[in-house]
């Protein structure tokens, strides 16, 4: 399993990378109120991070349908949704159906999909949780919801985990009860690596999550960003079928 450990120049290293890949992490700066930016540079891309204190933020997701189109990019539906920031969401099919519960604003978009390794990112009582989709209790009382998979981190423990390298995109929630949300740029990685670069954290290094859950991710990773202190879009290679989109609350 990698591992992420502090070098003396405070570059993270991903010992199943060293030497060709050295992580430099950034501290977390405030971008607006209630939300936290860093970028994690890599020796061939970055991966980059942004913390939201969900008891000033709403966390919904944005369809395409609500603009007359039937896919679109994570920049067209966060500025539909006057978003502050922006990530791909969960699986679709070709046709751009989606796949897994979608719980918009306490509505039922999509069912849940009983996948043996798919997790669920929901918002209740402005609190934040990731659980296994069957600890999933129903939809009563949930302001938001997305189902996706696998989980990358589970009560601060990495799981065992396919092999295969791609661009990344995640959520996670960190030990004060923070949503981040995570995709890497131009970084190939396996979601053993993502995973430890989700938890990571203190003499680690890493972004400190507790619990994780990994997105569509591939050529589906993109990242919009609209606040006072950064305006960034990173764009996929695809058009996607829903987007986890922030706005003030």
């Amino acid at each position: 399993m990698p591992r992420l450990r502090w070098i003396s120049t405070s570059v993270l290293c991903l010992t199943v990378l060293c030497p060709t890949i050295l992580l430099s992490k950034e501290v977390w700066r405030k971008i607006e109120t209630g939300i936290w930016y860093t970028k994690i540079e890599a020796s061939s891309g970055s991966i980059h991070a942004v913390k939201i204190d969900p008891h000033l933020y709403r966390f919904g997701v944005a369809l395409p349908s609500e603009m007359g189109r039937v896919s679109s990019t994570v920049r067209g539906l966060a500025i539909k949704s006057g978003a502050k920031v922006a990530i791909n969401g969960g699986f679709f099919t070709p046709e751009y159906h989606p796949l897994g519960l979608i719980i918009d604003n306490g509505k039922v978009i999509n069912p849940v999909k009983k996948m043996s390794w798919w997790g669920i990112f929901y918002i209740s009582d402005l609190r934040p949780y990731i659980v296994h989709t069957s600890e999933f209790k129903g939809e009563a009382g949930i302001e938001t919801a997305i189902q996706c998979g696998p989980r990358l981190v589970i009560n601060g423990e990495i799981p065992r985990l396919k092999e295969g390298v791609a661009e990344r995109s995640g959520v996670c929630i960190d030990k004060d009860g923070n949503v981040i949300l995570v995709v890497t740029q131009n970084l190939m990685l396996s979601l053993q690596e993502f995973a430890s670069v989700l938890k990571g954290g203190g003499e680690a290094g890493g972004l400190g999550c507790v619990n994780a859950l990994n997105l569509d991710g591939g050529r589906s990773t993109q990242m919009y960003i609209k606040t006072r202190g950064l305006d960034l879009s990173i764009p996929g290679a695809n058009e996607i079928a829903d987007a986890i989109v922030v706005v003030p609350r």
